[in-house]
């Protein structure tokens, strides 16, 4: 399954840089620039919320197996995916010409956030490693992403719908960052790593996508941002 998830993730990859999977940008509603469905499109949604839905499901069934410490951490899990998901699929009604605005984006903080206190309340993760290394992924982090916050101030790119994904993108890297140095061979610590990433591109693309004054520009970002997303069913 696995191994077919990511040949299907590539043929869309491929398929991203055409009309047939972002035709093209028009004003829809609020937005100045919205992608329009290619016909390859409808079969990645298809093809994503089948991958999503399973893949929450075997979490479900996971935390019916489950007792004790190992059950309160596929709960935390299982509320994150779906707060996290639930508030991403906002960003598709629009597609459609449906007028649900992406309002949802903040919701991946807040998925986030259930993780952090999974990590903190029932050890999700080993958190004296994020403590031993906070200070100095702060800084990283600092020098990474301040100047980036200015430029995106200076260039009046901030806006109710694109700081969300901005915010949320920074802190799913510093935790992708944070698991890849805990076991860097790790097989399950590069999957979490890269799946990071993945979200990462689709934030950092909606931001600009979301605040973009230029059609060409704005088309560039709509599909960068699936270079991220089509291979997260797969991770």
């Amino acid at each position: 399954l696995l191994i077919a998830c990511y040949a299907i993730s590539s043929l869309f990859l491929i398929s991203n840089f055409t009309p047939l999977f972002v035709k093209n940008v028009t004003t829809k509603h609020l937005f100045k620039y919205w992608p329009t469905p290619g016909v390859i499109f409808h079969f990645f949604l298809l093809y994503f919320v089948c991958i999503i839905a399973y893949f929450i499901y075997l979490l479900f069934k996971t935390y019916r197996n489950s007792v004790g410490i190992r059950k309160n951490q596929m709960l935390y899990l299982i509320l994150s995916f779906l707060i996290g998901y639930g508030g991403g699929s906002t960003n598709y009604p629009l597609w459609y010409n449906i007028p649900i605005y992406p309002i949802g984006n903040i919701l991946i903080s807040v998925y986030i956030a259930i993780v952090a206190y999974a990590i903190v309340r029932h050890h999700l993760m080993d958190i004296s490693v994020v403590i031993n290394r906070s200070v100095t992924y702060g800084l990283l982090l600092g020098i990474i992403f301040v100047p980036a916050y200015l430029a995106a101030i200076i260039s009046h790119r901030v806006t109710l719908y694109s700081t969300p994904p901005l915010l949320a993108g920074t802190l799913i890297f510093a935790c992708g960052l944070w698991i890849w140095r805990k076991n860097p061979r790790g097989i399950p610590n590069a999957t979490f790593t890269l799946f990071c990433f993945g979200l990462c591109t689709w934030l950092f693309g909606a931001f600009m996508a979301y605040s973009t004054k230029n059609e060409k520009e704005a088309l560039l970002w709509a599909r960068f941002v699936y270079v991220g997303i089509v291979y997260i069913p797969a991770f």
